[in-house]
């Protein structure tokens, strides 16, 4: 069985993992970013963690599922991230790009019972809820060790 490690490139010794929210729609309900898997567009001035050789998880934040609840779905590695605009907004390139399937969807005991190590100490799930736990601007650092579990 081929595993998301096998597809990635070796990690660094300090590497880094994020997970990234792939749900901001346009006013006629599409997602702004459709292309998911290949780019993820932000804006530096909101949030500068985000570098080139981290490995991400995407995620659809549950205003946009069917069901009402978030899901983690695929992933991959950033190969690079452009030069700012004069606003602060940068595109990353992913590659190496994988699906999760089926999704690792909120409610499911795996993700409900783990036990989340993110490099914010203050960011703890509290039992039975997530209120509070994905950061505003869509991209929530989490340990790589996480993606080893």
């Amino acid at each position: 069985m081929v595993t998301y490690t096998d597809l990635l490139p070796k990690p660094t010794e300090n590497q880094q993992a994020f997970i990234l929210d792939h749900g901001k729609t346009e006013d006629d309900g599409q997602l702004k970013y459709a292309d998911d898997a290949k780019s993820y567009g932000w804006n530096m001035r909101q949030y500068g963690k985000l570098k080139a050789g981290a490995v991400v998880l995407n995620r659809h934040p549950g205003k946009i599922t069917k069901d009402r609840k978030w899901e983690i779905y695929g992933g991959g590695y950033v190969e690079s991230v452009s030069d700012e605009d004069e606003n602060g907004n940068v595109t990353a390139v992913i590659t190496h790009a994988f699906t999760i399937e089926p999704p690792i969807k909120q409610g499911d005991s795996f993700i409900e019972n783990f036990d989340w190590n993110t490099p914010n100490k203050k960011k703890r799930k509290k039992p039975n809820s997530w209120a509070y736990f994905w950061d505003q601007y869509g991209m929530n650092e989490i340990s790589y060790r996480l993606l080893l579990t």
